[in-house]
């Protein structure tokens, strides 16, 4: 016999005749004594399994998923979706239904991917190009690129493309008002973009290119019609999709160099990062996502038509000094005679350097759904501490939640007392509102009490179930 095998029979067998206690479920053929609830959780903690051939929906313990094909079973949280079937037709094994929803996409993608996956795109071509779902995405979906200019990972300044000339390992920064397309009869055999060119020069470029500085939209008229009029007419300053529907600059586009005789040739690649659909939830947050914001300005002035840098591997030196000023927080240090320190804090810590611990409570919740709820919604979760009289602090934080995307999602939130030190003579408990997000009706809520009030910092973990169907009252 393997020891894994002894090892089994001794971690799940025992010799108690009964159970002490009458919060313990027996095992009568193992004589073992159990939590109740261990029983149904997924895992066999009895010998012979009686843990999980008991019918658990006679324990009417709440917040347990009910076999539809076993009306006597009814699972713990921690068996929902963990890989292996425990009811009979496996129903409690959530992914197995939602494949075909997580391939659905969420309201941003719907008119912002070339994977036409609901069929229903409807009124997209009145969306502008460029906002803040298509911001630095890593795909061109405005025709002069403004939606992939200025983003937080380039190394290049305003309004310059990155690309890459991988052959000589140089890297060039490309201002958009030296950047064309070429032009063409039509588009209808051929719609895509495959190379754009860059012209510095002093002389007129040919009229067969087309500058991205003529117009702030580039429209298919532009590119596509060589001898249209309105190829030449200044376009509207919002660039809507139905104007370029029928044509697609590639990612990772070639850029040729034009001469002043109107020459070209190779000279770098654009640098692409394409965010895949699965990771739309990672994406940065900065203010330029958040709407239009009027252009920054910069000091520094550009002696060349484009820098060129080889890549560096130097590192920088670094003030030990500065370093530890913050402990927890972020360093800013402003400019002058005198260089003034000010640190940024996260929620978790206060002081003037970072250095004090807030009273809070550490939040981490999991969501899971029962069955699965059709058709799709997005779920706004809204957590507050309150006080005994249901009073609500200022301190709250929001969720949002989609099943078919984040079902195995663990959200970390803090929560923070309303005074410093925490009145020790008022008791706190957590409430949490569940909406739909895009009807903004009321769904359930739940309340959690929070235990061993005096201590400074209290954690709590838990998995809350979503009901099928919402409250009425």
């Amino acid at each position: 016999m393997k020891f894994s095998q002894f090892y089994d029979e001794c971690s799940t067998m025992g010799n108690e005749m009964s159970c002490a206690n009458s919060s313990y479920f027996y095992c009568n053929q193992s004589l073992k004594c159990i939590s109740y609830h261990r029983v149904g959780d997924g895992f066999r903690d009895c010998y012979y399994n009686e843990d999980e051939l008991f019918p658990t929906c006679h324990l009417n313990i709440s917040n347990r998923f009910n076999c539809t094909s076993d009306s006597t079973k009814c699972l713990s949280p921690v068996a929902i979706d963990d890989g292996k079937g425990d009811c009979s037709k496996t129903e409690d094994e959530i992914s197995n239904y939602m494949d075909k929803i997580r391939q659905s996409l969420v309201f941003p993608s719907i008119c912002y991917s070339r994977l036409n996956v609901l069929g229903d795109e409807t009124n997209c071509e009145w969306w502008p190009c460029h906002n803040a779902y298509t911001h630095c995405d890593g795909r061109w979906d405005c025709l002069n690129g403004i939606d992939e200019l200025n983003c937080p990972d380039t190394d290049c300044s305003w309004n310059n493309f990155q690309c890459k000339n991988s052959t000589l390992n140089l890297t060039y920064c490309l201002p958009l008002v030296h950047m064309f397309h070429k032009r063409r009869d039509n588009c209808t055999i051929d719609k895509y973009i495959r190379q754009l060119y860059f012209y510095n020069g002093t002389n007129d470029i040919d009229r067969s290119y087309y500058s991205f500085n003529q117009s702030k939209c580039i429209t298919e008229d532009n590119i596509c019609n060589h001898h249209s009029e309105r190829a030449y007419i200044q376009q509207e300053d919002v660039c809507l999709k139905k104007q370029m529907f029928g044509i697609i600059v590639l990612d990772n586009n070639k850029i040729h160099k034009v001469d002043n005789n109107s020459n070209d040739r190779y000279l770098c690649e654009l640098q692409s990062k394409i965010i895949p659909i699965h990771r739309t939830n990672d994406r940065f947050l900065t203010p330029l996502r958040l709407g239009y914001f009027p252009s920054t300005t910069s000091t520094s002035s550009v002696q060349r038509f484009f820098d060129k840098y080889e890549q560096k591997n130097d590192i920088p030196k670094i003030d030990n000094a500065l370093v530890e000023y913050c402990h927890y927080g972020v360093l800013t240090l402003f400019k002058g005679v005198n260089q003034t320190k000010t640190c940024l804090c996260p929620p978790n810590y206060f002081g003037s350097q970072c250095q004090w611990q807030n009273q809070r409570i550490s939040l981490t919740l999991q969501f899971k759904t029962q069955v699965i709820i059709s058709p799709p919604f997005i779920f706004q979760f809204i957590i507050m501490l309150i006080d005994e009289q249901g009073n609500i602090v200022s301190n709250h934080e929001q969720i949002i939640y989609i099943p078919a995307q984040e079902c195995k999602t663990k959200f970390n939130v803090y929560l923070l007392y309303p005074h410093r030190p925490k009145h020790s003579s008022i008791n706190y408990s957590i409430r949490i509102d569940l909406f739909d997000k895009s009807t903004l009706e009321y769904w359930t809520s739940w309340y959690i009490s929070i235990p061993f009030q005096f201590l400074p910092v209290n954690r709590i973990s838990t998995q809350l179930i979503i009901p099928e169907v919402k409250k009425t009252e």
